[in-house]
């Protein structure tokens, strides 16, 4: 059960960062050095995801092809290509969001310094999340039903929805634990998170598909 908590424990403490980080915002103005350098850090993090992924994809191909191209061979091949193409669905739409934050409520980034040119607009922050909190809890709730259906027959442990509520320290909302009182960069990282237990999903299911261990590469 290691692989299942893991991911489980990872997505839940990157929320409680960023819950405390926007707590933080509500007592006074955002550190927005810490913002950026928070979000920086997280997709880094996405990107070396994404990069596992995709050389895990192209092992399990190769070795595939390696053994003679078997039909149980191709027929897994063929899933990671589905669990790929359905993931890559699901983080084009979050990134899509990402980038109306940056030009609505960022009003983009400074050339010169690559900041934020409107970091702590936090009332368009709440307008824009507001507006797609619907879209983005049927996103990722959609995302894991599909994995729980699709792939149950490799035997996985119980996907936890990735728009659980929370209790900190008392129970908050979707919205709330994420986006409530966050500046711009606070809710990039948030959104990035989502991106992250996305990908970490798809790791878990890609082993289960003979792709190996991603989580050694991240």
């Amino acid at each position: 059960m290691y692989m299942i908590i893991s991911m489980k424990n990872l997505t839940k403490g990157l929320a409680g960062a960023i819950f405390i980080l926007s707590m933080g915002a509500c007592q006074k103005k955002a550190p927005v050095r810490r913002s950026q350098a928070w979000l920086n850090s997280i997709e880094r993090a996405l990107l070396t995801a994404q990069n596992a992924s995709d050389a895990a994809f192209q092992a399990l191909k190769a070795d595939v092809k390696k053994n003679g191209n078997s039909s149980n061979g191709l027929k897994r091949v063929k899933r990671a290509e589905k669990l790929k193409k359905r993931t890559h669905e699901v983080e084009v739409a979050i990134q899509k969001m990402k980038s109306t934050l940056v030009k609505d409520a960022g009003c983009g980034f400074d050339s010169k310094t690559r900041q934020l040119n409107n970091p702590q607009n936090a009332a368009k922050v709440s307008e824009i999340m507001q507006a797609n909190e619907s879209e983005l809890i049927q996103l990722l709730d959609s995302y894991v039903d599909f994995l729980s259906i699709e792939y149950k027959d490799l035997d996985l442990y119980k996907l936890e929805r990735l728009t659980n509520d929370m209790e900190y320290p008392q129970q908050v909302t979707f919205y709330d634990k994420f986006y409530k009182n966050a500046n711009v960069a606070e809710a990039l990282s948030s959104l990035t998170v989502h991106q992250l237990a996305v990908r970490h999903y798809e790791a878990y299911i890609l082993k289960k598909l003979g792709a190996g261990d991603l989580y050694q590469s991240f």
